[in-house]
């Protein structure tokens, strides 16, 4: 049982824990939920028909970690910036580059209200259909894509200031 529960970390671990990054800004926070998102996964020992069920009910469970974790009143202050990007001496200047510009796209993303970067991170980061981001939010598939190009017009906003 132990080799299957490493297998399920595995594979899910950073994905899980990048959507909550984005989320809650905080890299321990972040460590907590998506720990206690993995803590129910194994508590409840589910057996899921197929992998996006697996897959869409650890994200369903991440968004609720994260929305209970922002409804606790010290967790609401504003997020000034995330880690500082410091530049190894082992990369090229173009991947340095690279990695700037991905940082401030993050960093973009961050500042959006939650409702638009949920949906952005589960659409470009996670590569999830609208169908199964509205499966995973509980969302008409219409609001979905609405918020989506909401969103991005606001986060054009953001990035050309």
């Amino acid at each position: 049982m132990a080799d299957i529960d490493e297998v399920k970390i595995r594979k899910y671990y950073s994905k899980i824990y990048k959507f909550v990054y984005m989320q809650v800004k905080n890299r321990e926070d972040a460590q907590d939920i998506t720990q206690e998102v993995f803590y129910q996964y194994f508590d409840k020992n589910i057996v899921f028909p197929d992998v996006e069920r697996e897959k869409a009910w650890l994200f369903t469970v991440a968004r609720n970690k994260c929305k209970n974790h922002w409804r606790t009143c010290w967790y609401r202050k504003i997020f000034d910036e995330m880690e500082n990007i410091s530049e190894p001496k082992d990369i090229s200047e173009n991947e340095y580059e690279r990695k700037e510009d991905a940082f401030y796209v993050v960093s973009c993303v961050s500042k959006l209200p939650y409702k638009y970067r949920e949906i952005i991170h589960l659409f470009y980061y996670e590569n999830m259909s609208i169908e199964k981001i509205s499966k995973i939010t509980g969302k008409n598939k219409s609001t979905i894509q609405t918020q989506l190009d909401r969103g991005r017009k606001l986060l054009k906003k953001i990035m050309i200031k």
